[in-house]
């Protein structure tokens, strides 16, 4: 059960619907006593309910196994979840939650994560164009030139970005 599980989960991982893969997940588990395998349905079975709460839960469990990729992939998919709810507050906690996650782990882009700054955390379009300039080394005031702003409007904007990322120094971003 534990390898047919782990093909499961990997399906999902690379985008076959959770809901199906949830079904064939439970029974997984109850014939085996690892703690992955219950996680690897926990995780299918949250994804399929969208539930930010619960996707949370499995971050945890991931993390407490040990399993941190799986627990980054599960906050990013808990910070989707929260935006989807309007839910904003929520929504930067789990994706500070994954950027930590990611941090202790190895550090890698995922999938899953490849949104998340701009739908988890709803940074506006400007927002995101200065993130990305910002994020390349440029300073504020090779923003405001290339862009055809004042550096105030780019300090301003940058710090309403930094607010919602959860990021307190323009050097981390």
């Amino acid at each position: 059960p534990v390898h047919a599980a782990r093909l499961t989960y990997e399906a999902m991982r690379v985008g076959a619907p959770a809901r199906r893969l949830a079904k064939s997940l439970q029974p997984l588990a109850g014939r085996c006593d690892a703690r992955l395998v219950y996680a690897y349905a926990d995780h299918a079975s949250a994804l399929a309910a969208d539930s930010g709460p619960r996707l949370l839960q499995v971050a945890d469990e991931m993390e407490q196994i040990g399993a941190l990729r799986y627990a980054t992939e599960a906050a990013a998919y808990a910070a989707d979840a929260f935006a989807r709810e309007g839910r904003q507050d929520s929504a930067r906690q789990a994706a500070a939650r994954c950027r930590a996650l990611n941090a202790r782990g190895h550090g890698a882009v995922l999938p899953a994560m490849s949104e998340l700054d701009n739908n988890a955390v709803m940074l506006t379009p400007r927002e995101s164009q200065l993130v990305q300039l910002a994020s390349q080394g440029l300073s504020n005031a090779d923003i405001a030139e290339r862009l055809v702003l004042s550096v105030r409007t780019v300090e301003s904007h940058l710090y309403r970005a930094m607010q919602k990322l959860g990021v307190s120094d323009h050097h981390k971003l």
